[in-house]
């Protein structure tokens, strides 16, 4: 006699069928998903591996040349006598301030970093090489004689407002810095006029070297300086 099956029997057996099918596709689901974690972590630490990582200090500058470009899409200039690096964007360009060194740039003492049309961003001066350094004075004073050259400025076409002297840390050396606005004295002697622009004066000492960087107190500017890093 053929035994009849009831409706619960048939929904029971539809279920079983249900569940073992759910279960089986995720299964398929969370393989896929670790399939994927894993190839991505593959390809992450592979990256880290061949020093792709993007943003400032990860790069690698190019044999012979001052000026290359890191992951981060920035240029970097490298300063081969003395020793530091600037990244810095493509609209902006790096020339000789004072004409004091031979034709090559990756040795010259006065670097500036400006757009062209617009004020200069930053500008690094090399004392030691100019004459100007101090090495007898103790940080702190060789950077207050500095402020106070700008104190003492008898510009006759404005009046210098001089901030006061900040001690900084820059790429992990003591440094000290101060603001200046208006007519400002430069270290040859001369008068600049100043147009109401502040700008912010930093000093600090690496290996034998003694800088003075300047720089525009605006937001492309502080880009520049903050991406000044000393050779190891």
């Amino acid at each position: 006699m053929n035994k009849k099956f009831s409706f619960t029997d048939i929904a029971l057996c539809v279920l079983i069928v249900l569940v073992v099918f759910v279960s089986a596709y995720l299964l398929f689901i969370n393989k896929k998903v670790s399939d994927l974690s894993n190839s991505i972590n593959e390809k992450n630490a592979s990256v880290k591996k061949d020093g792709a990582i993007t943003g400032s200090g990860n790069f690698e500058l190019a044999n012979g040349s001052g000026n290359s470009i890191p992951a981060s899409g920035l240029k970097i200039y490298s300063n081969t006598k003395f020793g530091y690096t600037v990244e810095y964007a493509d609209n902006i360009l790096v020339d000789k301030r004072i004409e004091m060194d031979p034709d090559d740039l990756l040795v010259s003492s006065n670097i500036e970093f400006y757009i062209p049309g617009q004020e200069t961003l930053m500008v690094i001066d090399e004392l030691t090489a100019d004459g100007l350094s101090m090495p007898n004075k103790s940080l702190f004073d060789a950077a207050n004689s500095i402020r106070q050259e700008q104190l003492d400025n008898d510009n006759p076409n404005g009046r210098s407002m001089v901030g006061k002297l900040n001690k900084i840390m820059l790429d992990g050396k003591d440094a000290y810095s101060f603001t200046l606005m208006g007519g400002f004295k430069s270290k040859n002697g001369e008068y600049d006029l100043g147009d109401g622009s502040e700008y912010t004066y930093v000093f600090v000492r690496n290996g034998g070297h003694e800088f003075l960087i300047h720089y525009l107190n605006s937001d492309k500017s502080l880009k520049v300086f903050n991406s000044f890093r000393f050779k190891k």
